[in-house]
């Protein structure tokens, strides 16, 4: 069962990847065995660091060059694309985030610490449903129920 959910995860890494080894001749000759560098806009543990991970640690065994985890969490993403976009544009720096930055945070907060016109996504990495849950002891079984 859990092989059957991760199997799109891994698609999308395996496009990831593609994509990595592409940009990754580009990076070498300007920043040879520079590490690259995966920013998380999340704490360690949720779904974007987890999959930072697996494709950091792929991707480590790969192409042979350090992969370094950072989780910048705070200000609902805000604080790890700053980052990203005051790091060298050297291919060496990604953000591995949900949709919040570029689809969410623009509509929700009149300002933002960030453009989201400045970012450039590469490649989808997961797809990941959310429930609603609600005590087990609440008499209901589904939304139309509760409502």
């Amino acid at each position: 069962m859990l092989a059957r959910r991760l199997g799109p995860i891994f698609v999308a890494l395996t496009t990831l990847l593609t994509v990595c080894l592409l940009a990754q001749s580009t990076a070498q000759t300007q920043a040879p065995g520079q590490p690259i560098k995966f920013i998380v806009p999340y704490p360690a543990g949720g779904l974007p660091d987890t999959v930072a991970r697996v494709v950091g640690r792929r991707l480590q065994e790969r192409l042979g060059q350090p992969i370094v985890m950072e989780n910048r969490a705070g200000a609902n993403g805000g604080i790890a694309v700053t980052a990203l976009i005051n790091s060298p544009a050297d291919g060496q720096t990604f953000v591995v985030t949900d949709g919040a930055i570029l689809s969410i945070n623009p509509q929700v907060y009149s300002k933002l610490s960030y453009d989201p016109k400045k970012l450039a996504p590469v490649a989808f990495l997961a797809q990941a449903p959310l429930f609603l849950g609600i005590h087990q002891k609440v008499p209901v079984s589904t939304i139309k129920e509760f409502v």
